[in-house]
């Protein structure tokens, strides 16, 4: 199941985009995505690679900068499969130029 979510480590493509626009982003700007590649702890490992959509444009005084359904690439960076008492799975991902 495909789910919707803001992801941190995007913010970096966030920047990357708004530079090939000559417009700069705040830092910390949120990206609204929808993964298009499943992402679980059982089975990914470290370097295999992520592609999301933007779901919701980024703008700046009042000019879009990253368009609905721009694709965001990157890689998995980390993968932590605690087990079921205790912890929280966690998966991080980095985006990619």
């Amino acid at each position: 199941m495909k789910k919707w979510m803001v992801l941190p480590g995007i913010l970096l493509l966030a920047g990357m985009l708004a530079a090939q626009t000559n417009l700069a982003l705040p830092a910390g700007t949120p990206l609204m995505v929808k993964l298009e590649t499943t992402l679980a702890t059982f089975s990914n490992k470290i370097g295999d690679p992520f592609q999301a959509r933007v779901t919701q444009a980024v703008t700046l005084n009042g000019k879009t900068v990253i368009p609905v359904g721009a694709t965001v690439e990157g890689r998995v960076t980390k993968v932590s499969e605690p087990r079921r008492i205790s912890g929280k799975p966690t998966i991080g991902i980095l985006a990619e130029a």
